[in-house]
Protein backbone atom coordinates (compact mmCIF):
# COMPACT_ATOMS: atom_id res chain seq x y z
CA UNK A 1 0.00 0.00 0.00
CA UNK A 2 2.02 2.95 -1.33
CA UNK A 3 -0.42 5.52 -0.03
CA UNK A 4 1.89 8.55 -0.21
CA UNK A 5 2.89 7.95 -3.83
CA UNK A 6 1.26 8.82 -7.13
CA UNK A 7 1.21 6.16 -9.86
CA UNK A 8 4.07 7.86 -11.76
CA UNK A 9 6.36 7.71 -8.72
CA UNK A 10 5.48 4.07 -8.06
CA UNK A 11 6.33 3.21 -11.66
CA UNK A 12 9.69 5.04 -11.44
CA UNK A 13 10.70 3.18 -8.29
CA UNK A 14 9.56 -0.14 -9.71
CA UNK A 15 11.88 0.25 -12.70
CA UNK A 16 14.84 0.62 -10.32
CA UNK A 17 13.89 -2.35 -8.16
CA UNK A 18 12.69 -4.88 -10.71
CA UNK A 19 14.72 -7.20 -12.89
CA UNK A 20 16.13 -6.20 -16.27
CA UNK A 21 12.93 -7.26 -18.05
CA UNK A 22 10.84 -5.11 -15.64
CA UNK A 23 8.80 -8.14 -14.62
CA UNK A 24 7.34 -7.81 -11.10
CA UNK A 25 7.50 -10.78 -8.69
CA UNK A 26 4.69 -13.31 -8.97
CA UNK A 27 1.66 -12.16 -7.01
CA UNK A 28 2.90 -8.60 -6.48
CA UNK A 29 0.07 -6.07 -6.11
CA UNK A 30 0.42 -2.34 -5.43
CA UNK A 31 -2.34 0.13 -4.55
CA UNK A 32 -2.14 3.82 -3.66
CA UNK A 33 -5.61 4.26 -2.18
CA UNK A 34 -7.45 2.35 0.55
CA UNK A 35 -10.19 3.10 3.07
CA UNK A 36 -9.08 3.91 6.66
CA UNK A 37 -9.44 1.60 9.66
CA UNK A 38 -13.07 1.38 10.73
CA UNK A 39 -14.30 2.57 7.34
CA UNK A 40 -13.62 -0.44 5.15
CA UNK A 41 -9.92 -1.16 5.64
CA UNK A 42 -10.49 -4.46 7.42
CA UNK A 43 -12.98 -5.66 4.78
CA UNK A 44 -10.65 -4.68 1.91
CA UNK A 45 -7.78 -6.54 3.64
CA UNK A 46 -9.95 -9.67 3.97
CA UNK A 47 -10.99 -9.48 0.31
CA UNK A 48 -7.39 -9.24 -0.88
CA UNK A 49 -6.17 -12.10 1.32
CA UNK A 50 -8.93 -14.40 0.06
CA UNK A 51 -8.24 -13.53 -3.59
CA UNK A 52 -4.43 -13.56 -3.45
CA UNK A 53 -2.31 -16.57 -4.40
CA UNK A 54 -0.47 -17.71 -1.26
CA UNK A 55 0.13 -14.21 0.21
CA UNK A 56 2.97 -13.80 2.71
CA UNK A 57 3.72 -10.08 3.14
CA UNK A 58 1.79 -6.79 3.24
CA UNK A 59 3.52 -3.40 3.48
CA UNK A 60 1.57 -0.34 4.62
CA UNK A 61 3.15 3.01 3.76
CA UNK A 62 2.21 4.92 5.86
CA UNK A 63 0.25 4.19 9.05
CA UNK A 64 -1.15 7.71 9.27
CA UNK A 65 -3.02 7.34 5.97
CA UNK A 66 -5.08 4.35 7.11
CA UNK A 67 -6.05 5.72 10.51
CA UNK A 68 -9.69 6.64 11.08
CA UNK A 69 -11.19 8.98 13.64
CA UNK A 70 -8.94 8.81 16.69
CA UNK A 71 -9.41 9.18 20.43
CA UNK A 72 -7.66 12.50 20.98
CA UNK A 73 -8.07 12.22 24.75
CA UNK A 74 -6.19 8.92 25.06
CA UNK A 75 -3.42 8.68 22.47
CA UNK A 76 -1.92 5.49 23.96
CA UNK A 77 -5.26 3.70 23.75
CA UNK A 78 -5.82 4.80 20.14
CA UNK A 79 -2.28 3.88 19.03
CA UNK A 80 -2.58 0.45 20.64
CA UNK A 81 -6.00 -0.09 19.05
CA UNK A 82 -4.91 0.84 15.51
CA UNK A 83 -1.71 -1.22 15.58
CA UNK A 84 -3.59 -4.05 17.31
CA UNK A 85 -6.16 -4.27 14.51
CA UNK A 86 -3.39 -4.65 11.93
CA UNK A 87 -1.63 -7.27 14.06
CA UNK A 88 -4.85 -9.25 14.45
CA UNK A 89 -5.21 -9.34 10.64
CA UNK A 90 -1.61 -10.54 10.30
CA UNK A 91 -2.20 -13.27 12.90
CA UNK A 92 -5.50 -14.25 11.28
CA UNK A 93 -3.83 -15.04 7.95
CA UNK A 94 -0.40 -16.06 9.25
CA UNK A 95 1.48 -13.39 7.29
CA UNK A 96 4.00 -10.63 7.98
CA UNK A 97 2.89 -6.98 7.92
CA UNK A 98 5.37 -4.11 7.79
CA UNK A 99 3.97 -0.74 8.86
CA UNK A 100 5.93 2.34 7.77
CA UNK A 101 5.62 5.19 10.27
CA UNK A 102 7.27 8.55 10.87
CA UNK A 103 9.65 9.57 13.66
CA UNK A 104 9.80 12.82 15.56
CA UNK A 105 12.22 15.53 14.44
CA UNK A 106 13.88 15.61 17.88
CA UNK A 107 16.35 12.84 18.75
CA UNK A 108 16.44 10.78 21.93
CA UNK A 109 19.94 9.38 22.58
CA UNK A 110 18.73 7.50 25.67
CA UNK A 111 16.05 5.52 23.79
CA UNK A 112 15.95 5.75 19.97
CA UNK A 113 12.55 4.02 19.93
CA UNK A 114 11.07 6.96 21.84
CA UNK A 115 11.54 8.88 18.58
CA UNK A 116 8.63 6.98 17.01
CA UNK A 117 5.83 9.48 16.46
CA UNK A 118 2.90 8.94 18.81
CA UNK A 119 2.79 7.05 22.08
CA UNK A 120 4.34 3.82 23.31
CA UNK A 121 1.01 2.18 22.48
CA UNK A 122 2.38 1.45 19.00
CA UNK A 123 5.39 -0.40 20.43
CA UNK A 124 3.16 -2.26 22.84
CA UNK A 125 0.94 -3.67 20.11
CA UNK A 126 3.45 -4.75 17.46
CA UNK A 127 5.85 -7.70 17.63
CA UNK A 128 8.97 -5.76 16.67
CA UNK A 129 10.11 -2.27 15.72
CA UNK A 130 12.90 -0.87 13.56
CA UNK A 131 14.20 2.70 13.53
CA UNK A 132 16.54 4.18 10.91
CA UNK A 133 18.63 7.00 12.35
CA UNK A 134 20.95 9.30 10.40
CA UNK A 135 23.35 11.92 11.77
CA UNK A 136 22.27 14.29 8.97
CA UNK A 137 19.25 14.09 6.72
CA UNK A 138 21.35 14.07 3.55
CA UNK A 139 23.62 11.23 4.75
CA UNK A 140 23.59 7.94 2.87
CA UNK A 141 24.80 5.97 5.88
CA UNK A 142 22.58 5.28 8.86
CA UNK A 143 22.04 3.05 11.88
CA UNK A 144 19.20 0.53 11.77
CA UNK A 145 18.02 -0.29 15.30
CA UNK A 146 15.86 -3.36 15.90
CA UNK A 147 13.96 -4.50 18.99
CA UNK A 148 11.00 -6.77 19.70
CA UNK A 149 9.44 -9.61 21.63
CA UNK A 150 11.08 -12.44 19.73
CA UNK A 151 14.24 -10.76 18.43
CA UNK A 152 17.44 -9.69 20.11
CA UNK A 153 18.09 -5.95 20.17
CA UNK A 154 20.46 -5.10 17.33
CA UNK A 155 22.15 -2.05 15.84
CA UNK A 156 23.25 -2.38 12.23
CA UNK A 157 25.24 -0.01 10.03
CA UNK A 158 23.50 0.39 6.65
CA UNK A 159 24.01 2.48 3.54
CA UNK A 160 21.47 3.63 0.96
CA UNK A 161 22.33 2.68 -2.62
CA UNK A 162 20.59 5.35 -4.72
CA UNK A 163 21.23 3.50 -7.99
CA UNK A 164 19.42 0.38 -6.77
CA UNK A 165 17.05 2.36 -4.49
CA UNK A 166 17.64 0.10 -1.48
CA UNK A 167 19.40 -0.06 1.89
CA UNK A 168 22.45 -2.33 2.05
CA UNK A 169 23.94 -3.94 5.16
CA UNK A 170 27.46 -2.83 6.15
CA UNK A 171 28.17 -4.24 9.61
CA UNK A 172 26.81 -4.88 13.07
CA UNK A 173 27.46 -2.16 15.64
CA UNK A 174 28.61 -3.53 18.99
CA UNK A 175 27.31 -2.23 22.30
CA UNK A 176 30.83 -1.05 23.13
CA UNK A 177 31.05 1.04 19.96
CA UNK A 178 27.61 2.49 20.64
CA UNK A 179 28.61 3.51 24.18
CA UNK A 180 31.79 5.14 22.85
CA UNK A 181 29.81 7.01 20.21
CA UNK A 182 27.30 8.27 22.78
CA UNK A 183 30.19 9.24 25.10
CA UNK A 184 31.89 11.23 22.33
CA UNK A 185 28.63 13.03 21.50
CA UNK A 186 28.09 14.12 25.11
CA UNK A 187 28.33 17.96 25.18
CA UNK A 188 30.23 17.93 28.50
CA UNK A 189 32.81 15.52 27.06
CA UNK A 190 33.14 17.65 23.93
CA UNK A 191 33.66 20.81 26.03
CA UNK A 192 36.34 19.15 28.14
CA UNK A 193 38.16 17.95 25.02
CA UNK A 194 38.19 21.47 23.60
CA UNK A 195 39.49 22.98 26.84
CA UNK A 196 42.23 20.37 27.27
CA UNK A 197 43.65 20.41 23.74
CA UNK A 198 47.45 20.96 24.00
CA UNK A 199 48.50 24.41 22.85
CA UNK A 200 51.92 25.63 21.71
CA UNK A 201 53.30 27.96 24.39
CA UNK A 202 56.47 29.99 24.00
CA UNK A 203 58.26 30.45 27.33
CA UNK A 204 60.47 33.52 27.55
CA UNK A 205 62.91 33.85 30.47
CA UNK A 206 64.80 36.94 31.50
CA UNK A 207 67.97 35.55 29.89
CA UNK A 208 66.08 35.01 26.63
CA UNK A 209 64.82 38.57 26.68
CA UNK A 210 68.30 39.95 27.33
CA UNK A 211 69.79 37.80 24.59
CA UNK A 212 67.15 39.04 22.18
Amino acid sequence: MALEDAKRRIQGRAKKLLLADNTPPHGFVCVNKVEPIGYGFEQRFDEYMKAADNPSLVIIDTLELIRGDGDTKNLYKQDYKDAGIIKSLADKYGIAVIIIHHTRKSKDDADPFAQISGSFGLLGAVDSAMVIEKAKREDNRATLMVTGRDVDRQELAVEFNSEKSRWEFLSEISAENRRKEEYDKNPIVQTIKVLTVPRHVNLCTNDTLKAG
